[in-house]
């Protein structure tokens, strides 16, 4: 059967654009760019629009992008739906093993990983690693946390996503000394992802690199300046160094943007106790336990 008239060229360009939008412009922009893939005349079913974003997800190199890209390619359910893969079925699965070493310490988890790896959802080793990343987020554990991020990066070692996420939970797990040259490397090969580059300095003053954390906080921020999370871990690396006037300065930021942040104001509080500002803490303190009182 011939093919209608498709604009390869067109849809290239168009290809390029979402791509540099990513890497470029933090995804500014790119709702309007995916809407025009959507509609391209190539896109016969939303088999050929998930490998779009599959192919995207292999060529976008912020964390952001990453990020925005696996929600959009988790929503294309109707992909697997076609092939009458049971998507309800396999997230009981992720949440049987979740529970299963939140709540019974590993127990039978072996068998039930057995059974995921197996279970049709996971027919390339990109959605295998996303849907065992997903699992390894949820786990309160930290070693095994760390052991199910390594089966991930196994499946897929060069992913932006899942390196800062190992990295974190490295970080938790106090192991800086192997989160460090991994951020080192995914900061380098992505200057302008501002949520890396916090996850790399939150790890550098965790290390007593105050210096180095400082410069990279700013950095963050020259990308994207009102991120809270950055504003608030960049405050609490300063109250770590004892520069209180500056935390308070930063914290003051951070709640100017959203004012009822109660992690904010919980730091806050506490950066103000180590100041000896008892009063100011106590205030803040009741601020954030009242948020939390009424959600």
């Amino acid at each position: 059967m011939p093919q209608q008239n498709i604009d390869i060229v067109g849809l290239r360009a168009l290809q390029q654009e979402i791509i540099n939008c990513y890497n470029t412009k933090n995804g500014e922009g790119v709702d309007a760019l995916l809407q025009a893939l959507r509609e391209h005349p190539a896109n016969n079913d939303e088999r050929w629009f998930t490998k779009q974003i599959s192919y995207f997800l292999k060529q976008v190199s912020s964390v952001q992008g990453q990020l925005q890209l696996s929600e959009i390619m988790r929503e294309a359910k109707s992909v697997l739906k076609s092939n009458n893969i049971d998507l309800t079925g396999l997230r009981s699965l992720q949440n049987k093993i979740i529970d299963c070493y939140n709540k019974e310490h590993g127990k039978n988890a072996e068998s039930l990983l057995q059974a995921f790896r197996e279970h049709p959802a996971n027919y390339t080793n990109e959605w295998t690693a996303r849907n065992l990343a997903y699992i390894a987020k949820q786990i309160r554990y930290i070693p095994t946390k760390l052991e199910i991020f390594e089966q991930v990066l196994m499946l897929e070692p060069n992913n932006i996503f899942h390196l800062t996420s190992y990295a974190n939970a490295l970080i938790r797990a106090k192991k800086l000394d192997k989160a460090l040259p991994i951020l080192d490397k995914v900061t380098k090969d992505n200057p302008n992802d501002y949520k890396a580059l916090t996850t790399y300095s939150n790890a550098l003053a965790a290390h007593g690199n105050f210096d180095q954390a400082f410069k990279c906080f700013e950095q963050a921020l020259a990308i994207k300046d009102d991120d809270t999370t950055t504003l608030n871990s960049y405050a609490n690396a300063l109250t770590a160094h004892g520069d209180f006037d500056q935390a308070f300065e930063r914290f003051e930021q951070s709640l100017a943007i959203e004012k009822e942040n109660t992690t904010t104001l919980t730091s806050y509080a506490n950066a103000l106790t180590a100041h000896g500002d008892f009063d100011q803490a106590f205030e803040r303190f009741e601020q954030s336990l009242a948020i939390e009182k009424d959600n």
